[in-house]
């Protein structure tokens, strides 16, 4: 009788629990990711642990069970730590014309995700993953309205910006949330297969040895 370990994704964005579910169902059989929907309070922040930490503790929460969050960002080299956690509210302001606009003669872009988990609403467990890169000029402004910046961001050592390889096997390469989702789950496997879970038992919750990156 084939076990799993339940993971609340708490999120509002569907996409995101569709790639998790995808790389479940193929790489880290020991997990099952579960959705629960939710709009999570951001705080406004430079500090990337305390903006996340804090949408952890919400999720925690509302499903008072194991769960994750993510937080994502980027750095646009030209300005050093900025917009980083202030992406979202940055974009909305400005809009993606605007961020397009304020690269100037610097397109360089460090694109993040972090990844956090929590079993008990206290104790939490930090994965990051970042992507290099550079944005490009977008093929027209309707595109850049539209798909924002997976249009115009085009990871180091690619041809293609995030938008063009949706669906093709690179984009596991490069794409931030990806790798910081596999991070994650290859930890939290090792942890469940030292507490003795397997795919033929399901034993619970033992301690975790911390982790960060």
């Amino acid at each position: 009788n084939f076990m799993q370990q339940k993971v609340y994704y708490v999120t509002s964005n569907r996409g995101k629990v569709r790639e998790a579910k995808r790389l479940t169902s193929h790489e880290f059989t020991l997990i099952k990711i579960i959705d629960r929907n939710a709009e999570l309070e951001e705080i406004q922040t430079f500090d990337e642990k305390t903006v996340i930490e804090h949408k952890a503790q919400q999720a925690w929460q509302a499903v008072q069970a194991p769960c994750l969050v993510d937080d994502a960002g980027f750095y646009l080299k030209k300005y050093g730590f900025y917009p980083g956690t202030l992406a979202k509210p940055t974009a909305i302001s400005l809009g993606w014309e605007g961020i397009y606009r304020l690269i100037d003669d610097d397109n360089r872009v460090t694109i993040y995700c972090r990844i956090c988990f929590t079993e008990d609403g206290i104790n939490f467990h930090h994965f990051r993953a970042d992507t290099d890169g550079e944005i490009i000029t977008p093929p027209s402004l309707e595109l850049l309205n539209s798909r924002g910046f997976a249009s115009i961001f085009r990871p180091t050592g690619s041809r293609f910006t995030y938008l063009q390889m949706a669906g093709k096997p690179e984009a596991n390469e490069y794409y931030h949330r990806t790798k910081a989702l596999k991070k994650f789950f290859t930890w939290y496997e090792d942890q469940l297969r030292q507490r003795g879970i397997t795919a033929e038992s399901d034993d619970g919750y033992g301690p975790l040895n911390d982790s960060d990156e």
